[in-house]
């Protein structure tokens, strides 16, 4: 800070005062200001020094420094003025300071030299730095670390800079370390903060050497012969060793040699082993080579018969000669061009089959060479010696016809010709090629005679009267409307009157619906349609009647269909067997098709409701049944609603076969006509969808339709709570899952035998 301060004096003195300025020591100053060596020093603690001047003069402070602070104080003194030089009030954290304050008057000036105390002591600049060592080698993935000492060792600022001039060979970290990273040069440079004094260390990167740790070949042993060639491959460990060259040898070059690559010439019968040699380390591998003698190849071949004439069973023998005779392979195969005239064996064995042409063929396996014999087969008269029929009795009608087939023995006879005759043409009639026609009631003989040998086969006929057909049956009722446990009876005309077989069988599309019985009558089961069909044996002409079963009146209000419990025209599902221990229903209670939700039930209810609350509740909250009190675990047959619509053996599921239902059948989440839900795998095939039917949860709205599934079973888990199981796209929880009785689910029944 800079401050400019007048007084007039003829005579200047400097007084320097500390603190309180108690004391005052004068120093006079000549005209020519002779007295630039004056000083003012300070401690390294907050201190203010006063400086007096006698007035006479006008005087400015000039170019005080920014630590300094001069401040004019007023003084009672007429003589002089005062100011406080202050050293900011605060103490020198950093080095000694040094200044000047000059004061002027007109033309002439003193200089008051300023210096203070730091906490650090007085700057020491950096004159030279050097490194240690000044040259360094190393090798690929090793370190070093570089010495830096700087001159004088008492430096104020010791900070220094690294660098490499290519990194990419060796880099040094601040730390002045340095890592050797790829082969080749470098110079790693310090530099020093103060000064940007600097010196150099000249770095060299060897490559690392990797030592061999074994060779291996690829094969351990070799056969050859004499004058073949082999190539062996050695391969040295580890794959990156720095000297991979070897030497190789053989232990019996008479019997085989090895190049300088490996190339192994057998040269003699007998047995070598060629050894590679790492030339670092001296590792070893060998081959046990073993020579046999060179393979004389075959050069043709000849037959001792180049035509043969037999009959047919009889055999003869061909033999090869095989040139030269020293061949190292003669071995041979034998061939025929046509086995059924003429087959030959391995050795040459030539048998005769059946008349004809044959040509019997030797091929050598050394060269291929080939030599032939046209084998003629005159044919042997083999006599018959039996025959016999595919029937030995016939039961036939007037008009019908029927065919025999005469077996000879032998097969390969000379002559199979026959003849065929009946004992009584009036009754059966038999043809050239033993078709037989019924020509009247009556019994009659067919025998078939062979022409060579005179053997005989016979076949008893049996021709009863012509049988009328059936062509078409009916039903004296195409439909019925019963109610559960009704039978009537549906009969059965089958045309024409006079057909020969009336028989005929009866089914029910639907069982569990209505069942018929062999004589047609119809018992209804549970509410729903079934198709009743009979059939007749002669023919399978069929007819239907459509039965519709209806529940009967529950309710006592007299009206099958009306009524807020009308549980008429509910369909019965069909029974699906999953390899279970009951059947399961194809659709849910109140449905009439797999993807449909149907009715939504309260537990332990047997009716549908539109709201779906404690309020409601048929049992009432606390619950008057299935309680503490009476123990019930799971719904009376009255309280179950699947019981009480579709009747029969069906019923609601218990806990037990709703995780049998889970753990025994797979389950895959999908969609039928756009309904969302699990198709459930049974262990035996078979299968059944689950719609996401959603539910009434405390109130009159349905929840999370085609999203998720809530299905009730008859068991109990608490008094407020049933067991059932539900499910999402990604989850399905078994019966262990607890739900509010008061709830509206749905219900999948089982069928129970």
């Amino acid at each position: 800070m800079k401050r400019i301060i007048r007084s007039w004096v003829n005579i200047v003195t400097i007084l320097v005062a500390v603190s309180a300025c108690t004391s005052l020591q004068e120093f006079e100053v000549p005209d020519v200001f002779s007295v630039s060596n004056s000083l003012l020093t300070f401690s390294n603690s907050p201190e203010i020094k006063t400086v007096s001047v006698k007035s006479g003069a006008v005087w400015t402070f000039y170019d005080v420094p920014e630590w300094i602070k001069v401040e004019k104080i007023n003084s009672a003194r007429s003589s002089h003025f005062e100011w406080n030089v202050d050293f900011l009030s605060m103490a020198n954290e950093g080095y000694d300071r040094e200044g000047i304050i000059v004061i002027k008057a007109g033309s002439e000036t003193i200089e008051i030299q300023v210096s203070q105390a730091g906490k650090k002591g007085k700057y020491v600049a950096v004159e030279s730095v050097s490194l240690s060592p000044a040259e360094l080698t190393l090798t690929e993935g090793e370190s070093a670390s570089l010495a830096v000492k700087i001159s004088p060792s008492n430096a104020s600022e010791k900070t220094v800079q690294w660098t490499s001039d290519s990194p990419s060979v060796a880099t040094v970290d601040a730390d002045g370390k340095v890592h050797a990273l790829t082969p080749g040069t470098t110079v790693i440079t310090v530099k020093t903060e103060d000064g940007g004094k600097t010196a150099t260390c000249s770095v060299t990167v060897n490559k690392k050497v990797i030592s061999v740790t074994g060779v291996s070949l690829d094969k351990s042993a070799l056969t050859m012969t004499a004058g073949d060639t082999q190539t062996l491959t050695a391969t040295v460990t580890p794959s990156n060793a720095t000297d991979k060259s070897v030497t190789w040898s053989s232990d019996n070059t008479s019997v085989a040699t090895v190049s300088s690559s490996g190339v192994v010439t057998a040269k003699a019968a007998g047995t070598a082993k060629i050894t590679v040699k790492t030339n670092d380390g001296g590792k070893t591998a060998t081959c046990t080579v073993t020579v046999k003698a060179a393979t004389v190849p075959v050069t043709g071949v000849s037959l001792n018969k180049t035509t043969l004439s037999m009959t047919a069973g009889g055999t003869q023998t061909i033999t090869a000669t095989v040139t030269p005779s020293n061949a190292t392979n003669k071995s041979v195969t034998w061939s025929s061009d046509n086995t059924s005239v003429a087959t030959v064996s391995s050795s040459g064995v030539v048998t005769a089959k059946a008349a004809g042409t044959a040509i019997i063929t030797v091929k050598t396996n050394d060269g291929g060479k080939t030599a032939t014999c046209t084998v003629t087969v005159k044919a042997a008269t083999v006599s018959v010696t039996g025959v016999s029929l595919d029937k030995t009795s016939l039961t036939m009608t007037i008009g019908d016809l029927q065919t025999l087939t005469a077996t000879i023995t032998p097969s390969n006879a000379t002559n199979k010709s026959v003849t065929w005759s009946s004992s009584n043409k009036s009754v059966a009639t038999v043809s050239s090629s033993g078709v037989v026609t019924g020509q009247s009631v009556g019994t009659a003989t067919i025998t078939v005679t062979t022409n060579d040998g005179g053997k005989t086969a016979t076949c008893t006929v049996k021709v009863q009267a012509a049988t009328v057909p059936v062509t078409g049956v009916s039903l004296n009722k195409t439909s019925l409307s019963m109610t559960v446990g009704d039978t009537q009876t549906l009969t059965a005309t089958v045309t024409p009157s006079n057909a020969t077989n009336k028989n005929v069988s009866w089914s029910s599309s639907n069982t569990s619906v209505a069942t018929v019985s062999s004589s047609g009558v119809v018992t209804a089961k549970a509410a729903g349609t079934a198709t009743i069909t009979v059939k007749t044996n002669d023919g399978g002409k069929t007819a239907k009647c459509t039965v519709t079963v209806k529940n009967k009146d529950v309710n006592g209000s007299g009206n099958e269909n009306t009524g807020e419990d009308d549980l008429f025209g509910i369909p019965v599902p069909e029974a699906v067997d999953l390899g279970l221990s009951v059947k399961w229903a194809s659709f849910n209670l109140g449905a009439s098709k797999p993807e449909e939700y149907g009715y939504y039930y309260a537990w332990g209810e047997t009716s549908p409701k539109t709201d779906y609350s404690w309020n409601t509740y048929k049992w009432g909250n606390p619950p008057s049944k299935y309680n503490q009190t009476d123990g019930k675990e799971t719904l009376d047959p009255s309280d179950d609603a699947a019981r009480v619509v579709l009747k029969g053996n069906w019923r609601m599921p218990t806990y037990e076969e709703e995780k049998e239902l889970y753990e025994k059948c797979s389950r895959v989440y999908t969609q039928i006509n756009g309904i969302n839900g699990y198709q459930i795998t049974g262990p035996n095939g078979n299968s059944i969808f689950l719609p996401s039917a959603g539910l009434y949860d405390g109130g009159s709205s349905c929840y999370d339709q085609n999203y998720g599934g809530w299905y009730w079973s008859s068991s109990l888990c608490t008094v407020t709570y049933a067991s059932g199981f539900y499910f999402y796209s990604s989850t399905f929880y078994t019966g262990d899952h607890q739900h509010e009785r008061s709830d509206g689910h749905v219900i999948r029944p089982v069928y129970a035998e």
